[in-house]
């Protein structure tokens, strides 16, 4: 999988989520098929094709699996829409027993641009990358507002917190804080 294209599993060897599913179904398929997991959520940062256009194949697949996706962003799903989950900026969505997802509204690439936060890692889409910040493909946000969402948001957490941005290799909040040429 690209870092466009992420699984992430809990300890209790049976909990899944899949963020940003993309590209070719089979491969996305096959990583949460390799053990025995349930995917739980499929989680999509923004509505751009190389985000979201296996969305259906692997719903078809995990058909018990919720989808979440910022409603200025879900209609890029098509049917599929209805049975996103309507979240909104801080909501936390229970993982396993013990773990939750929490999702920060990132407006400024997209409309609905989220980034997801498990733990110590947060998946930032094309909000965040190493070096850099994501183009304005936005209808409403603008650049300041991406911005604003990657100073207020992303740069509140955690120095040690791992970025896994959409495209191009992991980096650290306090790595872009310290170095991103846009700050």
């Amino acid at each position: 999988m690209s870092s466009g294209q992420v699984a992430f599993f809990l300890h209790d060897g049976k909990t899944a989520a899949l963020v940003d599913p993309a590209g070719y179904p089979r491969t996305l398929l096959n990583a949460v098929n390799e053990g025995p997991y349930t995917l739980h959520y499929i989680l999509i940062t923004h509505k751009h094709a190389d985000h979201c256009d296996a969305t259906a194949d692997v719903s078809r697949a995990f058909p018990d699996a919720q989808i979440v996706m910022h409603r200025a962003d879900v209609s890029a799903i098509g049917s599929l829409a209805s049975r996103a989950i309507p979240i909104t900026d801080g909501d936390e969505l229970a993982f396993g027993d013990d773990a939750s997802i929490r999702m920060l509204h990132t407006p400024g690439h997209t409309d609905g641009s989220s980034c997801f936060l498990f733990r110590s890692t947060v998946f930032s889409g094309d909000t965040l990358f190493a070096g850099s910040v994501g183009g304005i493909f936005a209808d409403v946000s603008t650049y300041d507002d991406l911005l604003a969402s990657v100073k207020f948001k992303l740069f509140a957490l955690d120095d040690d917190t791992v970025v896994m941005p959409g495209h191009g290799p992991p980096t650290t909040i306090g790595e872009e804080t310290a170095h991103n040429p846009f700050f």
